[in-house]
């Protein structure tokens, strides 16, 4: 079973990002647009369930290495074009003097492991 790309899914996926960015710029423009995440999560589930699919494996551990394979190598370029736009903003727009700004780019190193939301949340209790 092979699912090619399907339009109206990226169609849907861009909806609930959207309406996720907008939520955070303000809430009382879309107050139900944190939802965008739960609908997302069920999209990708869809679209994962579909690759997963559509690549047979003889063993369990082929079939882990080949999923995780093909998905280091579609998500590593936007992850590192994001981490490294928003690091050279920070050199850029941040005051050198500026509080904290070692955490900032502690966050940066730490989202290239795709640690992040461990980091902050230790951040969070300290």
């Amino acid at each position: 079973v092979r699912i090619g790309c399907r339009p109206d899914v990226d169609g849907l996926r861009a909806v609930a990002v959207l309406s996720v960015i907008v939520y955070h710029m303000n809430s009382g423009w879309l107050p139900g647009g944190y939802t965008g995440v739960d609908i997302f999560f069920v999209i990708s589930g869809y679209v994962v369930t579909g690759s997963l699919l559509s690549h047979p494996s003889s063993t369990c551990f082929e079939f882990l290495c080949g999923f995780y394979t093909r998905r280091v190598k579609r998500l590593t370029p936007a992850l590192l074009l994001t981490i490294g736009v928003c690091g050279l903003c920070v050199a850029m727009l941040e005051p050198p003097m500026t509080p904290h700004l070692e955490d900032s780019f502690a966050a940066v190193a730490i989202a290239l492991c795709g640690a992040s939301n461990l980091f902050f949340a230790w951040l969070s209790l300290a």
